[in-house]
Order: structure tokens, then C-alpha cells, then sequence
């Protein structure tokens, strides 16, 4: 295995670990979780971030609501790996 498939290797389990994350607080299957539950994912994720972290994050995200869908969701735990 060379370097660049180690990487993808590396990059998938991320994205699943990211997902199993998140379906965890999706209590209802909906495809969404809570503003608060975003903190939840990124603390157990070893990610911690503030309230506040999270609120500028979704703001810059463009994410006015309560409920947070996957897509922004990965987005915002990705930004934290840059």
C-alpha cells in the first residue's frame, strides 16, 4: 500500500466514524440533529468545541435553524481537521 491509498484508507474510516457519530444523536432517523447535539458528536469524536465554536461555525456555515443536517454537519467536522 503506498502512501496516497493509505490516505483514502485513512479518509474512509474518518467518513464512517463521522457518520456513526452523527446516527447516534439522529434519534429520530430524520437525517438531522440539534444545535446541542453537534457538540455532543464533536466531544465524542475527540473534537471538542466550545457553544460558541459551534454557533460562529454554523454561522459561517449559513445555518440559522435547530436542526443541523449531515451534509453541513461534515462539512463543520472536516473544517476542524484543517
Amino acid at each position: 500500500m503506498n502512501v496516497r491509498e493509505a490516505r483514502e484508507v485513512s479518509m474512509k474510516l474518518s467518513s464512517t466514524e463521522l457518520q456513526e457519530a452523527f446516527k447516534i444523536y439522529d434519534h429520530e432517523g430524520t437525517g438531522t440533529i440539534s444545535r446541542e447535539n453537534v457538540q455532543n458528536v464533536m466531544q465524542a469524536m475527540g473534537k471538542p468545541m466550545t457553544p460558541e465554536q459551534i454557533d460562529s461555525m454554523l454561522t459561517q456555515e449559513g445555518i440559522e435553524g435547530e436542526r443541523i443536517e449531515y451534509d453541513s454537519f461534515a462539512r463543520i467536522a472536516c473544517a476542524q481537521d484543517a
